[in-house]
């Protein structure tokens, strides 16, 4: 911190909100401001503290803390009380003052602000549209409907034994889902569509079918459950469909924990292989996404624009296989 970066106003400050009493204390209070050593350019040192953020999803496993601020442990609410400076500012680095203006000693502080409104950041798809979009991305189709009657007459008069009634095809949210939850550095931004999601994905399969997962880079790099064991990635049940909640390394700084269209392509093979419809809701609009994904996997834009018909427009272009 270089001696012009710190004003008289900023001693001021520190004393009223400090509710600094004593003048043994308020001296004590000049040297760490820098105010009394003289005006030279001191060595800046830049240091960024990495950010922390709450867990995707609750879960009874250990929680991580979000940062501690040194300075909320000595904050007071301002005191009305008048505090004396003047001797103090005229000691200030050996200079001579002038002294404070009458109007200064009657005005009376300023009352603490306790009512503060969080700015409301709006969410990327709303609440009331949430279900019906999750719904349609996590129905898988499975012959549930109404019988097929002409393979049925067709085997009738064959004299062939059924061990199956043929059906129609339908979708349904009975087979569950891997919800697979990106916690990288790229994702901080949307932290709470990332909870509104998955608490929605939660009431839409049903908790016991969900199974929420936290991820690093790419899944194949080892997940996290909700009781925070770490272990290497593994496909549900065949036809269970993977739901993505990813950036796919297209926000945040390079690092060695970002995946690469390379890496997803990899992920997406191994769950094609798996059986499973490979789902992503990603924030960033269609124009970023690379163009070999958009072949391999169901991307989805996360956005309030996103509609239903073109959710089951993107599913059917994909093509997937039928599943029993």
């Amino acid at each position: 911190m270089e001696r012009g970066d710190v004003y008289l106003s900023d001693l001021l400050m520190a004393v009223v909100r400090l509710s600094i009493q004593g003048d043994e204390a308020r001296r004590e209070l000049v040297p760490m401001l820098h105010l009394d050593s003289p005006r030279k350019s001191r060595p800046q040192t830049s240091h960024k503290p990495g950010r922390k953020r709450p867990p995707p999803f609750p879960g009874p496993g250990p929680q991580r803390a979000p940062p501690q601020d040194n300075a909320s442990t000595v904050l007071k609410e301002p005191s009305r009380t008048d505090v004396p400076l003047k001797g103090i500012l005229m000691r200030l680095h050996g200079r001579t003052l002038l002294p404070p203006p009458v109007w200064l000693q009657e005005v009376l502080p300023l009352e603490a602000d306790t009512e503060h409104t969080p700015l409301e950041v709006p969410p990327l798809i709303e609440p009331r549209r949430r279900r019906a979009l999750l719904s349609t991305a996590l129905a898988t189709d499975a012959p549930e409907g109404r019988p097929l009657m002409e393979p049925l007459v067709r085997a009738i008069a064959r004299a062939q034994v059924l061990t199956t009634l043929p059906r129609r095809s339908r979708p349904t949210l009975r087979r569950g889902v891997q919800l697979l939850v990106d916690v990288g550095e790229g994702m901080i931004p949307f932290d709470s569509d990332v909870r509104s999601m998955v608490e929605g994905v939660r009431r839409c399969a049903g908790e016991s079918k969900t199974t929420v997962l936290s991820f690093t880079g790419s899944p194949q790099w080892g997940v996290t459950s909700a009781d925070g064991e770490r272990r290497p990635w593994s496909p549900p049940l065949r036809g269970t469909p993977l739901l993505l909640l990813t950036d796919l390394g297209l926000g945040g700084p390079p690092t060695a924990h970002r995946a690469y269209e390379a890496e997803w392509l990899r992920f997406a093979a191994a769950a094609r292989h798996a059986g499973c419809p490979l789902i992503a809701w990603v924030p960033y609009p269609p124009q970023r996404w690379p163009r070999a994904l958009q072949r391999k996997l169901v991307l989805l834009h996360w956005d309030g624009a996103t509609r239903a018909s073109a959710i089951r427009h993107r599913r059917t272009a994909q093509r997937p296989e039928r599943i029993p």
